[in-house]
């Protein structure tokens, strides 16, 4: 399934493509960006391609979608959903800024965008987060979008050389309205 392009104020996300390498690998090349991903820096071009062919792949499995984010023709940085289990009504989000665009909102902006396409348009009930705990800004940010703390994972991850633990984050879409029975009218 190929991702829509979805709009907000400033920003344009459109579905994360093979041209994309170089802003992949330019986004991830940086330490501190991949300090609480997990997976090391990408350190060159060959490295950005692998990255987006694992997600093409996930993506034609029906478990990911994903966007690049621009700014005009800037790339501000990347969004998705994975682990998507439609008939469960559940998926992560993720998303990464550019170092040089980071504390102007537009992770916010990003993440108000998925979180719209999950629930408007895929249905979703339960969107999860799993974020470093040390990652405070993007912890405040999704605390902000509605997300609520629910747990920790010790020691998950060991993927940048040091050992990560795992913040859970969960938001519950608003539930529908329950269906009046019709003697009720």
């Amino acid at each position: 399934m190929t991702p829509p392009v979805l709009h907000s104020a400033r920003l344009t996300l459109r579905p994360t493509a093979r041209g994309d390498a170089t802003a992949v690998q330019d986004l991830f090349a940086d330490e501190e960006t991949t300090r609480y991903w997990a997976h090391r820096p990408l350190v060159d071009l060959d490295a950005g391609r692998a990255w987006i062919e694992t997600r093409l792949e996930a993506r034609a499995t029906g478990t990911l979608i994903d966007w690049i984010a621009f700014e005009d023709n800037a790339v501000i940085g990347i969004a998705f959903l994975s682990a998507l289990s439609i008939e469960n009504l559940r998926g992560e989000v993720g998303y990464a800024v550019h170092r040089e665009r980071r504390g102007r909102g537009y992770g916010s902006e990003m993440l108000e965008c998925v979180l719209a396409y999950a629930i408007d348009t895929l249905g979703l009930h339960r969107i999860e987060a799993d974020v470093d705990p040390r990652n405070v800004p993007s912890i405040r940010m999704l605390e902000r979008q509605g997300f609520v703390a629910e747990g920790r994972l010790r020691d998950r991850w060991r993927a940048t050389g040091e050992v990560q633990d795992s913040a859970l984050l969960g938001l519950l879409a608003p539930a529908p309205p329950l269906a009046r029975p019709a003697a009720f009218g």
